[in-house]
């Protein structure tokens, strides 16, 4: 005999702790001012500001946007 709610119930326990997992997992959000003043990063993308660049962990940059 199967009992399913008891496997239901110890479904729902592993998907909600997953799901916990996940969240902790997830960057911070982007608190950048929405001010254009661009960056060429090291990765050779530009960025709208200082902020959004070491954002993404550049710390190396020039002044405008990339060629």
């Amino acid at each position: 005999m199967t009992n399913y709610p008891v496997m239901k119930s110890v479904l729902k326990i592993a998907l909600t702790m997953a799901c916990l997992a996940c969240k902790e997992d997830a960057p911070e959000p982007l608190n950048c001012p929405d001010i254009y003043r661009p960056v060429c990063g090291s990765d050779g993308k530009t960025y709208g500001n200082i902020c959004e660049a070491q954002y993404h962990g550049i710390m190396s940059y020039t002044d405008g946007e990339c060629l």
